[in-house]
């Protein structure tokens, strides 16, 4: 009888995490919906934590505002389609497919009027249903040869003509 009501007991606390992770998800998702491709960035004080930091030590949404805004003053048409998310527990994985005109100076590069596409992928960690870090990759030699700073065969690098 003591394992039934152990695995009683167990029962809720499963539920909860799950629960957890399925609202972890839904926040996620309003990220890229609403903040990032709906361009309404006032939305992120709505999910991101004071406690964030981007990648340029700002804290806060402004820190993760920072980072999206320099790419859309670049990419104007910038979109980020989400591929896939898996929700566990206090993180939320995101696998998405990027595209946009390079319109705007980006990273001291002039714009190129090129259109790129790119992919990357995102681990955000909450708590209290607030975003409180992330983890972002991308392929950026993709990027930087789509944008034409990098040739398409790499072996040509260095080469003297």
């Amino acid at each position: 009888m003591k394992p039934l009501v152990m695995a009683m007991m167990l029962i809720p606390a499963l539920s909860q995490a799950q629960g957890t992770a399925e609202q972890n998800r839904k926040t996620v998702g309003k990220i890229y919906a609403e903040a990032i491709n709906g361009r309404h960035s006032e939305r992120l004080n709505d999910f991101i934590a004071a406690e964030y930091t981007g990648v340029k030590g700002v804290k806060g949404p402004a820190g993760f505002r920072n980072a999206i805004e320099e790419i859309v003053a670049a990419f104007p048409d910038a979109q980020w389609k989400v591929e896939e998310m898996i929700a566990e527990g206090d993180k939320v994985f995101v696998r998405w497919t990027f595209t946009g005109t390079h319109r705007g100076q980006f990273q001291h590069i002039p714009a190129t009027g090129k259109t790129v596409s790119n992919t990357g992928m995102a681990v955000y960690v909450l708590k209290n249903g607030m975003v409180t870090g992330t983890q972002v990759y991308t392929d950026r030699l993709s990027f930087m040869q789509q944008l034409g700073i990098l040739p398409e065969d790499l072996t040509t690098l260095g080469r003297k003509t």
